[in-house]
């Protein structure tokens, strides 16, 4: 059986879910046809003309990278530079386009946890979590003939696990007071009348980027013309969802010793650093590509360094001031770490389906260069 884009993007869906993504992010299918039929994929950072001509070479019919193209909005595609540009010759090349760009930083597995793990830390946590995307609690009035039947709906919608364990719910037993309108055809009570009936309080918790799609099922099968239902924020997300990740060092060493590990595991030129070269490091903070906003975080997890991408100067000095050891080995550097680990997560889908696609890394890196100074 032929695989299809839409395979590859379902795939892509199960590592990193679209709705973990930042509202001001752009991820997804964002070039071509889910239709479109798909024997050969190239894996990269990011699009770029370099990246094109070697899809071309290769005869790939589909790019996923992190970094996703018209991350801003764009007003037309014509020939020519900038990322309008890029998407009209994949267009005119036939070439797809998927991206998870912030999904995949956030998700288990995704680009913080490849970094953790290439630096060697051990008891990986996440830094910072990520409650935008959290735990909701779903609440919902249900009489109790249909109790049942809603609450199997939003366990397989994804509600109700916490922790390892799976349908956790609460519910509990009181009078429900309604006035039904005259042309209404309610399940409960007669038109034009006060009603007062049994019903049950259904609560259950949900991750919110699953939020939506629990709610839809729970409408589907609920018996109500309009349900009433209460969605609450809470100070909780999943498991390993979230900003960053902290790990401890195996062997704990000076900064500096910890600075060239970096730069030897990521294959830099070298790294920037800042604070006390001297200063003993046990725990390390990471944060792929732009580390800014974490470095209190980082302080908070008792990091003695922050390994990220880049980190605006204000935020070095915070370090500092906090007594956290600053190394900045590059976006490229930082993130790439993420691409072979990629390409493992979706050949696991692929041999779960039983599906034949070549998965190809790209050769191109886009770092930036090191040039010392006479």
């Amino acid at each position: 059986m032929a695989v299809t884009c839409r395979t590859i993007c379902d795939i892509m869906e199960g590592i990193a879910p679209g709705a973990l993504a930042m509202d001001y992010d752009n991820v997804g299918l964002l070039v071509g046809d889910l239709d479109a039929s798909v024997d050969r994929v190239l894996v990269a950072l990011e699009v770029t003309q370099d990246v094109i001509d070697e899809a071309v070479r290769l005869g790939a019919d589909m790019i996923v990278t992190h970094h996703p193209l018209m991350l801003r909005p764009v007003g037309r595609l014509t020939k020519g530079a900038g990322d309008a540009g890029l998407a009209y010759r994949l267009a005119r090349e036939g070439i797809c386009h998927f991206a998870a760009h912030t999904n995949l930083d956030i998700a288990p597995g995704g680009v913080n946890d490849a970094l953790a793990a290439r630096l060697g830390l051990k008891n990986v946590r996440r830094l910072q979590p990520y409650y935008e995307k959290g735990y909701r609690k779903l609440v919902v009035f249900v009489p109790p003939t249909h109790a049942q039947k809603v609450r199997e709906a939003l366990f397989a919608a994804g509600a109700g696990r916490i922790g390892a364990y799976g349908k956790c719910s609460f519910s509990v037993t009181g009078r429900g007071t309604f006035e039904v309108p005259k042309d209404a055809k309610p399940y409960l009570g007669a038109p034009g009348n006060f009603e007062q009936v049994e019903e049950i309080r259904l609560e259950t918790i949900v991750p919110g980027y699953l939020l939506d799609a629990a709610v839809a099922e729970m409408l589907r099968v609920h018996p109500y013309e309009a349900p009433a239902y209460d969605v609450y924020a809470l100070e909780a997300c999943p498991e390993g969802m979230g900003l960053g990740r902290a790990g401890d060092l195996t062997t704990p060493m000076a900064l500096s010793a910890f600075a060239r590990l970096a730069a030897r595991a990521l294959g830099c030129e070298g790294v920037r650093v800042a604070g006390d070269e001297t200063a003993l490091v046990a725990c390390a903070a990471v944060c792929g590509g732009s580390g800014n906003g974490l470095v209190d975080a980082a302080a908070r997890q008792g990091a003695g360094a922050f390994v990220t991408g880049e980190l605006k100067h204000s935020e070095c000095l915070r370090a500092a001031e906090l007594g956290v050891g600053v190394i900045l080995a590059g976006h490229y550097s930082t993130e790439a770490v993420v691409l072979p680990e990629l390409i493992r997560h979706l050949q696991n889908g692929l041999d779960t389906l039983e599906y034949t696609v070549e998965l190809v890394l790209s050769g191109h890196s886009h770092e930036l260069r090191w040039i010392g100074g006479e």
